[in-house]
């Protein structure tokens, strides 16, 4: 036995490391979503308080700052916590080629593209001085952008199911109750 071979406890032990890892980015992604919805609840919230307002409003981009704070600060803190997940896992095990696409890497980097996108969405629907920069068409945006990625999500889905029967069947393809060995 080489001096760099792992014993089972060392590598439970890079498990257990990791795993912590993974959970504190889940937390991340739980305060920063949090942080990217209230944000832009707040903004529409307040632009409808506003709208229906008969009083004249003291700050009129009050909504829109309050809205632009929180979910930039929750899309910068997901994006933080990325990066520093990356490096960390990156760092466990430098011998390994790394592979840091776990599943909750991939929601928080789904999470970041989305506060991104809501981001942009109240800073385009609110330009400067509150009047409205791109009308209907920025509703298309989120339809448009994620179409072509829950496609590709749902390949992916399709070729591991695949894969899990097939490697469940023993090699044998399953086709409809009958199976017939892979060669």
């Amino acid at each position: 036995m080489s001096d760099t071979e792992l014993k089972i406890a060392d590598i439970l032990a890079l498990d257990r490391t990791r795993m912590a890892s993974e959970r504190t980015l889940m937390a991340w992604v739980r305060t920063a979503l949090s942080m990217i919805s209230f944000g832009f609840t707040i903004y529409k919230f307040l632009q409808v308080l506003q709208e229906q307002s008969t009083v004249p409003v003291l700050r009129p981009q009050a909504p829109r700052d309050v809205g632009l704070a929180l979910t930039g600060i929750g899309t910068f803190a997901v994006i933080i916590a990325c990066v520093q997940h990356w490096k960390y896992v990156k760092k466990l095990r430098p011998d390994q080629p790394y592979k840091p696409w776990d599943l909750t890497f991939t929601v928080a980097c789904l999470i970041a593209f989305l506060g991104l996108l809501t981001f942009g969405s109240i800073l385009l629907r609110a330009g400067r001085w509150g009047e409205t920069v791109i009308s209907d068409q920025l509703d298309q945006l989120p339809v448009l952008v994620m179409r072509p990625l829950i496609s590709k999500i749902e390949k992916i889905r399709r070729d591991y199911y695949e894969s899990y029967h097939r490697w469940r069947s023993g090699g044998r393809s399953v086709v409809c109750g009958a199976s017939a060995q892979v060669g």
